[in-house]
């Protein structure tokens, strides 16, 4: 798996993303954007250029197959903010790979001490994703979200 920056030239294939999630019945990109009816595109987008979040997309075989953007905090702990997966690449391990890839990335940093994320308590796909690269650490702050260390 490659990991790339942002790149505006996979926001149209971003935006798809929602439409396919919706054919399938699921919300989980929706959720992810502030301003509802945005695009997943143009949501990451924003937050790349004008956030201290960075924004990365994973690509397997020059195929775009996942985003992840995290936030790099005191002491060296990073912080996963969002991920998805392309909706058409779900139930192949593409997140544990994503989040293995992007460790590893991470680690190369003077300062890295530590990769964490916190997963919505009903998102029980993304629990048993996140159990198999990582363990959680408790409750958040916010009591619907569960700390994962990775």
């Amino acid at each position: 798996m490659e990991i790339i920056k942002y790149n505006k030239k996979y926001k149209k294939e971003l935006d798809s993303w929602q439409d396919k999630e919706k054919s399938l019945g699921l919300s989980g990109l929706e959720d992810f954007v502030v301003i509802k009816g945005t695009l997943l595109g143009d949501y990451l987008e924003l937050i790349d250029g004008e956030m201290d979040i960075v924004c990365k997309l994973a690509l397997e075989e020059n195929a775009l197959v996942g985003f992840v953007c995290y936030e790099k905090r005191k002491g060296g702990e990073y912080h996963i903010e969002i991920m998805g997966v392309n909706p058409d690449c779900r139930g192949r391990g593409y997140s544990q790979r994503l989040l293995t890839a992007l460790k590893e990335l991470l680690s190369k940093e003077d300062d890295f001490r530590s990769l964490s994320l916190s997963v919505n308590v009903r998102n029980t796909t993304g629990q048993k994703a996140f159990d198999k690269v990582g363990k959680a650490i408790g409750i958040s702050d916010n009591e619907n979200y569960i700390e994962y260390e990775i």
